[in-house]
Formats: C-alpha cells, structure tokens, sequence
C-alpha cells in the first residue's frame, strides 16, 4: 500500500497505473526485519528525469532484530532507528511502472 497514486493522463482521461510492491526488489527484503515506530511516514515526488522516489521514514527493528545486520540486504550503514529508505520507481518501455532501485535516503541527495 502506497500513500500516492500515479495516474498517466491521455486525452481527456487519467487512468490509474499500478504501483509496484516495494517488496519485489530484493534489497526491500529489509522490511522483513523491521516495523514501524510510532510516527511514520511516507514522501514521493518526481525527479527531473521522470522517476518516482518514495521515501519511506520510521522504521525500527521487530523483535529479535535488534542486533541485524543490515548491510546483508545491501544496504551498508542503514539505521533502523531514524533511518530511512529511498525506492525508486520508472517507466519502463511498456509505460509500466517497475522499482529499480533500494537505496539508503542519504545516497541520492
């Protein structure tokens, strides 16, 4: 589920494209791991280039996971406390939208 919904406009309509589960990139593999705090949240914008990036924020580890290591999902320095994880989302030549990328939010800035 997905705070937002992207819509490709054609004339006068505007049809609902579906959103990719972040699950199905291997690195999201991480939310296995973790649950959310009292407060999280979501943002998405787009990027010059037409990508979608959401970004994911209030995560903490599930019981038991507190001493993960997280780097085994590919992202190397991820905090589960306060850190917060970037997906990337964009067309592909279908004009489906697919989720390229997993990355830790300091990455990309």
């Amino acid at each position: 589920m997905h705070s937002f919904q992207v819509y490709k406009v054609t004339a006068l309509r505007a049809i609902p494209l579906k959103v990719p589960d972040i699950r199905s990139h291997p690195k999201a593999k991480i939310l296995d791991v973790l649950g959310y705090n009292a407060n999280p949240g979501e943002t998405a914008h787009v990027t010059k280039d037409g990508h979608i990036v959401v970004v994911r924020y209030g995560f903490m580890p599930k019981e038991g996971h507190w001493d993960e290591d997280y780097s085994k999902f590919g992202l190397k320095g991820f905090d589960a406390l306060g850190g917060s994880l970037r997906f990337i989302y964009s067309f592909n030549a279908q004009g489906k939208l697919q989720l390229d990328a997993v990355t830790l939010d300091r990455d990309e800035k």
